[in-house]
């Protein structure tokens, strides 16, 4: 399984990267929100949420801990889809195959995963990767694709990013 390290970022706090959050507590939520709500869904959720904390701890993505979170920012429900998509983006500040998954989503077929990379697009800092993504998006065929992406270039104030 292939890992990839970071170089750019340094370790602090704890063995955490600088730039990345700890890891996710979230069993309140899952314990007082989707598991009464929707039980199917917690083993996916947790699943991505150790993927997510052990990049964040280990200071590595391995391919697999990727897919995982892929999946779950393409999942069915949008509640995961935004959990994923949110992951997604914090972890591409460190790990540059999180910012290909943020354009592989974008490129995809599927207007939830577009979404979902312009969701996660919003927790990644501001670097080229907006440059390099959001005219595509601004051009894209769905109309709510399209806002989505505007919603960014004005609110980042990325003039510079519309076609």
């Amino acid at each position: 399984m292939a890992k990839e390290k970071t170089p750019e970022v340094g370790m602090s706090n704890g063995g955490h990267h600088m730039n990345m959050p700890g890891p996710r507590d979230v069993t309140n939520w899952v314990e007082t929100y989707l598991r009464p709500r929707y039980p199917e869904l917690v083993d996916e959720h947790q699943a991505a949420v150790k993927a997510y904390n052990a990049a964040v701890r280990t200071g590595s993505l391995d391919t697999r801990a990727l897919t995982t979170l892929v999946d779950l920012a393409q999942h069915r429900s949008s509640i995961l889809r935004g959990q994923g998509a949110e992951m997604i983006g914090r972890l591409s500040n460190a790990f540059p195959s999180a910012r290909v998954a943020i354009a592989d989503l974008l490129a995809s077929r599927r207007a939830n995963a577009r979404d979902s990379a312009l969701m996660a697009l919003r927790f990644h800092q501001l670097s080229p990767l907006y440059a390099e993504l959001l005219p595509e998006a601004l051009c894209d065929k769905s109309h709510r694709i399209r806002g989505v992406a505007a919603e960014i270039v004005l609110t980042r104030g990325l003039v510079e990013a519309s076609p």
